[in-house]
């Protein structure tokens, strides 16, 4: 395909992506879609005021490249009236993840909560947190007309203390729930360190994938965000590992690409899960192009049912914002280009 460096993209006036080669001088125009879905964590771009947020939505809506979203599920429902949200979305949005890690983190205190918690009564309540999350992906699938939610993340709390059996356990009996046929992901995070700060401090990736495999439910497999390994890892090269380790496992339902920064900058500090951009634009980031075309193009080639992008972006306009999270779109459908060719 030629030198990396020498390959720009742009998106054509009629919704095209295109690849010019200076190196070759050739331009050749994209498909305004990819065969995988490309999804967007929107959450994490979108300004605080209602007003603001329908203008985000409305511009995403816009762009034939973005194929859902990845909706956080908070400690007490979902972040935006179910109605209002309802109202907003499109059949073009048609894989969306619901992530209720917002609402597992409220509990990260508790070291007897989650849904690999060895304590009985912590891993019930766990449960009974999911239990609400269902009823709310099926109620926006009722208001929405058609199957809105494809996906349920589930995240391995508690801190420190997770326990592989007790989570074979809530995986065994999740996998049964009636949510209009979602499929459920495990969102591998940050193990728990003895040797440093953790930010979420869950379950090794080895033990998750190992219980995925062992409760042999054909709906549940895993999900990496290379962010969240780059913190455990503390640098660029152990989201690569993770994904190569997924893939290989026949078990990667989906790969969100999203940064960490290795000291502090922008009002964050060191290796926060702060969903840091691209190195290029923000110098403390792990996260280079090249590090994100690698991390989509092994996704793909394993085929992941989806691959997406959260950044943290809320000052200016919608437009510019969804700039900036095109700029992986563009990545991801590069990188699904290579994965086919070769």
């Amino acid at each position: 395909m030629g030198d990396a460096v020498s390959w720009y993209f742009f998106l054509h006036s009629r919704g095209k992506f295109c690849v010019y080669n200076s190196s070759s001088a050739s331009k050749e125009v994209w498909g305004s879609m990819m065969d995988t879905p490309f999804i967007v964590g929107a959450y994490a771009a979108i300004a605080g005021e209602l007003s603001e947020q329908e203008k985000f939505y409305d511009a995403l809506k816009s762009q034939p490249w973005v194929s859902g979203l990845e909706v956080p599920y908070m400690a007490n429902g979902l972040r935006e009236d179910p109605v209002w949200f309802a109202a907003r979305m499109v059949p073009q949005f048609s894989l969306n993840v619901l992530t209720p890690i917002p609402g597992v983190m409220a509990h990260i205190d508790d070291r007897s909560w989650g849904i690999a918690s060895p304590d009985a009564e912590g891993r019930r309540a766990a449960l009974a947190f999911l239990r609400e999350a269902a009823d709310a992906m099926r109620r926006v699938n009722d208001l929405t007309g058609w199957r809105f939610f494809t996906h349920l993340a589930l995240h391995t709390a508690p801190q420190a203390l997770g326990d592989k059996a007790a989570l074979m356990s809530s995986l065994d009996e999740i996998s049964g729930w009636d949510i209009d046929g979602a499929s459920l992901v495990v969102e591998h995070c940050d193990a728990w360190s003895d040797e440093h700060p953790v930010e979420k401090g869950f379950l090794q990736l080895s033990d998750e994938l190992a219980a995925i495999k062992e409760v042999g439910a054909e709906n549940v497999k895993a999900s990496l965000n290379w962010g969240r390994c780059a913190i455990e890892g503390r640098g660029a090269e152990l989201p690569q590992e993770h994904i190569e380790q997924v893939a290989a496992s026949g078990l990667l339902g989906g790969m969100i690409v999203s940064g960490a920064q290795s000291k502090e900058a922008g009002g964050y500090g060191p290796w926060v899960d702060a969903h840091i951009g691209l190195h290029e634009h923000h110098s403390a980031s792990v996260l280079t192009r090249e590090a994100a075309g690698k991390a989509y193009r092994t996704a793909l080639s394993a085929g992941a049912e989806y691959v997406g992008v959260k950044i943290s972006i809320t000052s200016g306009e919608p437009t510019e914002r969804i700039a900036s999270i095109r700029e992986f779109a563009e990545l991801a459908q590069f990188a699904e280009r290579e994965s086919l060719e070769s």
